[in-house]
């Protein structure tokens, strides 16, 4: 059934895209993985409902982890060629889902925010409400990640720049066996006699 809908629909018969979004929900693991997997190869012809179908396996924490994976792969994907069929509560769950609890996940989760901050018009929705004051407190809350190199910090990273918030970085701590920090170091010659 699944396999015949993705035909019909990736030929531009889009009647059957529901019955791919309802197996999401299946109660046979291999019934959800093939669903969120053909959802994903929609692309633009995934029905309107699939990006929140995706969303709801992704942030599922009783869900096995490749189907919550696949399902931010094919929200990915999705996002990749219909950015604005992202709905706010597909970012709203897909940001709680993401953080140190889970870094595979949060990693996948990474590549869409990427793919969806292509969209100006995603941009301009997370810079605004009701869709700001969860990014803002996503960022606050994982700040100290900003400046690693992971997935969680380039996360940060990116949506501080999309809602144009400073990240105020800490000093970083001199080195006890008296090594200077780069681009503090000041020589005695450094100095006019009239500072």
């Amino acid at each position: 059934q699944m396999g015949s809908a993705n035909a019909r629909a990736r030929h531009g018969d889009a009647s059957h895209g529901g019955l791919i979004v309802a197996g999401a929900a299946h109660e046979d693991k291999r019934g959800r993985l093939s669903a969120v997997w053909l959802a994903g190869r929609l692309g633009s012809r995934a029905p309107p409902a699939a990006a929140d179908a995706l969303a709801a396996r992704a942030v599922n924490e009783g869900e096995r982890g490749n189907v919550r994976h696949v399902a931010v792969a094919s929200l990915t994907e999705i996002a990749s060629v219909m950015p604005n069929s992202v709905t706010d509560e597909t970012i709203l769950s897909l940001l709680a889902a993401s953080g140190p609890q889970n870094f595979a996940l949060t990693r996948t989760i990474a590549k869409f925010f990427g793919a969806v901050s292509r969209s100006s018009d995603a941009r301009k929705r997370m810079a605004g409400e009701p869709l700001k004051a969860a990014v803002v407190a996503f960022i606050n809350k994982h700040k100290a990640y900003a400046n690693h190199e992971g997935a969680l910090g380039q996360m940060v990273r990116l949506l501080a720049r999309i809602v144009n918030l400073p990240l105020d970085l800490p000093t970083p701590l001199p080195d006890p066996k008296g090594k200077p920090i780069e681009s503090v170091h000041l020589q005695a010659h450094d100095f006019s006699p009239t500072d």
